[in-house]
């Protein structure tokens, strides 16, 4: 009877052993989580200081990264005009200080403007856009914006360095020199473009653009050119 109960005693004795060992295995996988799963992402520290998500690798640029996020409204050529006005308070197929006519045409009966927009206004401005406005069947939308002191949907606002765009939408973006003085980044999408101007000297963003169809709205206008008109 002794030699039974000794036996059985170091049963339940090795028995608690093994359950004790994966309980502390399951805690350890909890807390540190899997080495493959931990290394998904690592943060890096750019030339420039801040400290971002590294993803080097080109991204997939969407026509959604030429969306711009503006106090809870989305700017784009989809963006319908009513909204600029409840939401934005800018007066349709209208002029005032911080909104002049640019170019004006005429096809087929019908009456277009194309309007430009400083916003908040001219002399606090955070971004400019341009609408094409068709004045006989009241309709229009916003073919193109300047990004002055809004970021892009990746987060890239003008005074940011080149290393950041880099961060943002992949090492391999190229320079385009177009001056002694600037070059451009663009990334087209579906005929859209968005375009980083580069100071040189500075390698810092001076200008970002967003154009989503300036050429098609042209003809569709029957407008050659943007020049300033008389009919501002």
């Amino acid at each position: 009877m002794i030699r039974k109960s000794c036996v059985l005693l170091i049963c339940i004795v090795l028995m608690l052993s093994v359950m004790l060992i994966g309980c502390k295995r399951a805690e350890s996988n909890a807390i540190g989580g899997t080495p493959s799963l931990q290394n998904k992402s690592i943060n890096q520290t750019p030339s420039d200081g801040s400290t971002e998500i590294a993803n080097p690798s080109p991204k997939v640029i969407s026509s959604a990264d030429l969306d711009v996020i503006y106090n809870g409204l989305t700017l784009n050529n989809k963006t319908p005009l009513k909204d600029l006005t409840s939401k934005l308070h800018i007066p349709i197929g209208e002029t005032n200080k911080n909104i002049r006519i640019r170019a004006a045409g005429e096809v087929n009966g019908m009456s277009f403007d194309w309007y430009q927009v400083s916003y908040p206004d001219k002399e606090n401005e955070e971004l400019r856009f341009d609408y094409l406005y068709n004045e006989t069947l009241k309709s229009g939308r916003i073919v193109s914006i300047n990004l002055i002191n809004v970021p892009t949907k990746r987060g890239i606002i003008v005074g940011d360095t080149i290393e950041k765009i880099k961060f943002a939408y992949g090492k391999d973006v190229a320079e385009e020199p177009q001056t002694q003085t600037i070059s451009d980044i663009s990334f087209m999408v579906d005929n859209y473009e968005l375009r980083f101007t580069i100071l040189k000297k500075t390698g810092k963003i001076s200008g970002i653009y967003i154009d989503f169809d300036t050429n098609k709205a042209m003809e569709e206008s029957d407008i050659p050119n943007l020049e300033d008109c008389a009919c501002s």
